[in-house]
């Protein structure tokens, strides 16, 4: 038992975001460890959620044929554990083809 994330992650010499990824996702962690936590897990860390230069995404699944609207790059990064440099350098090279031919991303004004 651990009395935080941090605490766990030096421990088990992993990161916070992965830990947090398989408490939410309730997956076994190492072929080992079943990740239970006593507190609600947060989709996003609070400084992400009304930080004033957060870019509004639009995410359209073409397998799942949804589309879901983000907050930011970070949130879009966490829900889908694409890295937020890959989503980044999507943007910035003006990528139209869908990323590993699932999804397709538009910044929305």
């Amino acid at each position: 038992m651990y009395s935080s994330l941090t605490e766990a992650s030096r421990e088990l010499n992993t990161s916070r975001t992965t830990l947090t990824k398989y408490i939410k996702n309730s997956m076994i962690f190492n072929k080992i460890y079943k990740l239970n936590a006593n507190i609600l897990v947060s989709n996003y860390d609070s400084n992400y959620l009304s930080h004033p230069n957060a870019i509004k995404i639009e995410v359209t699944d073409l397998k799942l044929n949804t589309i879901t609207n983000y907050d930011s790059i970070h949130a879009v990064s966490r829900s889908l554990s694409i890295g937020s440099d890959t989503l980044s350098n999507y943007f910035k090279r003006n990528q139209k083809s869908p990323y590993l031919g699932r999804w397709l991303f538009k910044k929305v004004e």
